[in-house]
């Protein structure tokens, strides 16, 4: 299970998701696909990458993502994410890797039919090419899903500061 602080940590990454694929200030050829999960800044081209975060994040041990387009929707591969997310999530595939969606893929009033494997948060039913994946840990579709409904469960049930505050 992953530390409840490792899964807040997702949060400014979830709220940057449209600023992904955007094209460069500087690099007029390049689009935007890389993020720092240690600091909250903008996403950057894997060219500003190469001068600027490898130097500046890497180098101090920062967690570096590539964000990827799969199935026409940003996604990580889960393992670069995992240590933040868990593994409860629904796979992708993106060139053989598996990836996690990082916003929400469902509609609250989805149809989900006796059987079908769906998003315990937005109800989305995990379905490929018209049928259920052999996923049976899958209980999310999407990051954002995760981070949303882990909120909304130590929002009802806790006082969310305090358990994050705690050691």
């Amino acid at each position: 299970m992953v530390d409840s602080r490792e899964i807040l940590k997702l949060k400014p990454l979830i709220k940057k998701h449209e600023k992904f694929f955007n094209n460069c200030g500087v690099h007029t050829k390049s689009f935007l696909n890389m993020y720092c999960m240690n600091c909250d800044e903008e996403p950057v081209c894997a060219t500003c990458s190469r001068d600027e975060v490898e130097s500046r994040h890497r180098t101090q041990g920062h967690k570096v993502l590539q964000v990827q387009k799969t199935t026409g929707m940003n996604g990580i591969k889960e393992e670069d994410i995992v240590e933040y997310a868990g593994s409860d999530i629904f796979k992708l595939k993106n060139n053989g890797r598996d990836v996690f969606a990082i916003v929400t893929r469902g509609k609250p009033e989805a149809k989900v039919l006796p059987g079908d494997q769906h998003c315990i948060h937005c109800r989305f039913v995990f379905k490929i090419n018209g049928r259920s994946p052999p996923q049976p840990n899958a209980k999310y579709c999407s990051l954002q899903c995760k981070v949303s409904e882990f909120e909304t469960f130590f929002s009802d049930h806790l006082n969310l500061s305090y358990v994050v505050l705690i050691g």
